[in-house]
């Protein structure tokens, strides 16, 4: 599972968990619109400050948690979307009995899964590239660039980098919505993308 950072307040707080690496600059929105940026890391620990609450994602929360998601789901009939998986090794101990599983993860079942109910629901045609991009080292996203140039080359509405994040509070993403229970995302925009400010 690796090292896991906790993310917290300026009064301890935890604000989120991490199974990558941290820095000082990151910035994090979390679940209720609270809007943070990292000031310091300590080994697994990493200190934000407050920056208030982001209310594009609050909107699109109060949109979403309303009963109207299927609805949103239906409204785009048309384009394609990317997916893919650059950490193709990752695994789930429950169900795999590893937590990585070299070029034959578990983390592709979920995509798999993934994929069937966009498809089902969105009616926009997907494009799963089952490309393994092992090892799960530094190099992983230079090999799986290759394999996000190809799907752009189909010109999607949108392109997708599925992973699983290895927390150990099994809780930690759990939500309910509409009395559904689910499971929430992280959504990580890198600092080194050249269009982080229109994410």
């Amino acid at each position: 599972m690796g090292k896991v950072v906790n993310v917290v307040d300026e009064k301890g707080n935890t604000v989120s968990q991490a199974c990558r690496g941290v820095a000082v600059g990151d910035e994090i929105i979390n679940s209720k619109g609270q809007h943070y940026k990292v000031v310091k890391v300590d080994k697994d620990l990493a200190t934000v400050i407050s920056l208030g609450k982001d209310s594009k994602l609050l909107a699109w929360q109060d949109y979403f948690t309303d009963d109207r998601l299927e609805m949103a789901a239906a409204t785009r009939k048309n384009g394609t979307v990317g997916v893919y998986h650059t950490h193709s090794a990752e695994s789930y101990v429950p169900s795999d009995g590893s937590e990585s599983v070299p070029f034959n993860g578990g983390i592709y079942d979920v995509g798999q899964t993934f994929v069937n109910r966009l498809e089902k629901k969105s009616g926009s045609q997907i494009l799963y590239d089952k490309t393994p991009h092992d090892p799960h080292d530094n190099a992983a996203y230079q090999r799986s660039r290759r394999t996000a140039m190809k799907l752009l080359e189909q010109n999607p509405i949108a392109l997708i980098d599925v992973h699983r994040d290895g927390i150990p509070d099994p809780n930690f993403y759990r939500a309910n919505i509409s009395d559904t229970d689910v499971s929430q995302l992280r959504l990580v925009i890198g600092r080194q993308n050249p269009n982080m400010e229109q994410i």
